[in-house]
């Protein structure tokens, strides 16, 4: 959201409240991702103790027109 914001003040793109509102919902799903990863150092003993299977991360469906800035908002996603 603020590379996007960002970009907006610098005038490389116009802003669309459509495209900040997919990207605060993209910013969710990257921090449920970002929580649900397991510790680095978690060790072989507390492996065998917690549950192999992490909880489930709730996704996102975009849709919309041609043009409408989908493929803009997932690259901003992945570069972020």
């Amino acid at each position: 959201v603020q590379f996007y914001e960002k970009m907006v003040k610098e005038g490389h793109v116009t802003f669309d409240d459509r495209q900040l509102n997919g990207l605060k919902k993209l910013e969710r799903v990257w921090k449920e991702l970002e929580a649900s990863k397991p510790a680095e150092n978690s060790g072989w003993f507390r492996s065998i103790f917690k549950s192999s299977t992490p909880a489930a991360v709730r996704g996102l469906y975009m849709y919309g027109g041609v043009g409408c800035g989908k493929t803009f908002i997932m690259d901003i996603f992945f570069a972020c």
